[in-house]
């Protein structure tokens, strides 16, 4: 595999704004599979 020239920052600054939307997509689904969690136990407690 060939060492990467980064191309005046150009391809670095689009891989880190695609891993920032990757993990803000993460977060997201985290919080929602939190909330879905929480809500499941409130409803085992009743």
């Amino acid at each position: 595999m060939e060492e990467k020239k980064w191309t005046g920052g150009q391809e670095f600054i689009a891989w880190s704004d695609k891993m920032l939307q990757m993990i803000r997509e993460i977060r997201q689904i985290d919080r929602e599979q939190r909330q879905i969690y929480s809500r499941s136990i409130k409803l085992e407690r009743k």
